[in-house]
């Protein structure tokens, strides 16, 4: 029996990328021999369908920055309490449960599933970033209530705004570079498109109605 193909990998994964394979290279198909039959129309029908979604619009509100130094200096002891006590009490039920964690982990190791070994890498990373997590609230929440100018100044040099919008506004450019040549020459495209959407389409036609 073998186990990679009773795997949640093998029976959703794989064939739900073999039929969207087969599908984008079938409207390929259909694309590649409307520039050859209608080139004007197929060309028209692109132009249509070349709208523009800019991201750094919609994403404009999240990077608004917002101060919440003012409430949390008020609040300083209150705030370093539940910090402290948060993470210490993670810290103690990761620390009691870790014979659970590692039985998981050990049981992923173990079987030949890939499905098996992700689970099992998945909970371990999972175990790590949680008591890695943890134990800096709990370094966080001594230095917020015992050691202030310590934590103003990580707070100082951590503090600082990135904007995605500024470094993500080149690619939220519009770029008509096969679109020109597709204007230009559209049976040659056509030809390129439909000889490759056509093997592309058998490739996946045999993936996915012969496969064992």
């Amino acid at each position: 029996m073998d186990p990679l193909r009773f795997s949640i990998f093998w029976q959703i994964f794989v064939p739900a990328a073999v039929w969207f394979g087969l599908v984008g290279s079938l409207a390929g198909l259909a694309v590649g021999a409307g520039l050859l039959a209608r080139s004007e129309g197929t060309l028209k029908l692109l132009r249509s369908m070349n709208r523009w979604v800019s991201t750094r619009r919609v994403l404009k509100p999240l990077e608004i920055p917002r101060r919440i130094e003012p409430i949390a200096a008020g609040n300083r002891r209150w705030l370093a309490l539940l910090v402290l006590a948060g993470g210490a009490i993670a810290l103690l039920v990761l620390v009691a449960s870790y014979g659970d964690f590692r039985g998981v982990i050990r049981l992923g190791r173990l079987r030949t599933s890939p499905a098996a070994v992700a689970v099992g890498m998945a909970v371990e990373s999972l175990y790590v970033v949680l008591a890695v997590g943890s134990a800096a609230a709990v370094a966080a929440g001594i230095l917020l209530a015992f050691f202030p100018r310590a934590w103003s100044a990580i707070e100082a040099r951590a503090n600082r705004w990135y904007s995605a919008r500024q470094l993500g506004a080149r690619a939220s450019a519009m770029h008509f570079t096969l679109d020109a040549l597709a204007e230009n020459h559209p049976r040659a495209a056509g030809w390129t498109i439909s000889i490759g959407s056509l093997l592309a389409a058998i490739v996946f036609g045999i993936l996915a109605f012969v496969r064992p």
